[in-house]
Parts: structure tokens; sequence; C-alpha cells
């Protein structure tokens, strides 16, 4: 959506294709576009590609990264694993996302994706 945050680009981007989707599941009874992990799975699932990592761990030190003041995150480990700052190594990933959320808004993820942590360990 970020890329046309429109009335126009929501029913283009997510609308038609949810409906199409549905549409031919009810006519073939196979979902032709497939279908997305639901709970913690799905969350780690779509964080995982946002933050271009990989595990429930990084997932999460990410979004507790966000929910920082910029220059106090830059100077922390990067939840990657790498052994750098993050501000030497996913800072270009994280930054973007900063402009279109709030701090809060990042913890208040952050405190869904641990509320489902015993999904997570099942996982």
């Amino acid at each position: 959506m970020s890329q046309d945050p429109t009335l126009c680009g929501f029913v283009n981007l997510l609308l038609i294709p949810y409906l199409y989707n549905r549409s031919y599941f009810e006519k073939h009874e196979i979902l032709p576009i497939g279908e997305l992990e639901h709970g913690a799975p799905g969350l780690v699932s779509d964080y995982e590609k946002i933050f271009k990592v990989k595990g429930v761990t990084a997932c999460a030190g990410m979004l507790k990264l966000l929910g920082l003041h910029k220059r106090l995150a830059n100077k922390r480990p990067c939840p990657c694993g790498s052994g750098r700052r993050l501000g030497r190594c996913h800072n270009f990933v994280l930054n973007p996302l900063r402009r279109m959320a709030s701090r809060s808004e990042f913890r208040h993820h952050l405190r869904i994706l641990l509320s489902q942590g015993g999904a997570l360990n099942r996982w």
C-alpha cells in the first residue's frame, strides 16, 4: 500500500486479488494464490520478509530496535547475528520503516509477537 496509498490503490492491490482468490476457491476448491499463515507463524513470516532476517528472535529484536530512538538503536548490536552494530548493518532496512509508523506502534507489534510466544514455541 505504501506505493499507492489511495482508495484505488487499496482496491487494485488488495481487494481485487482477494476477491479473485476467493471466487476461484469457491469454484475450484483450491486457492490459486495460496494461503498465508495465520497467528504467530504468519507474523514471523511477514516480519522475516520485511526485515530480511530469519527467525523469531531476530524479528523480535528488530521490532525492539524500531521501538527505540534511532540514535540509540543504531548503537545496539544488530539482531541478525552479524556481530555488527545496527547502524552498520540493517539500518538501511529499518530506517524507511520508521517513517511509516511510530515507535509506540512497533512496541505494540512486539507485544503482540511476544504474547503469542506459546504458539511460537510449538512452531
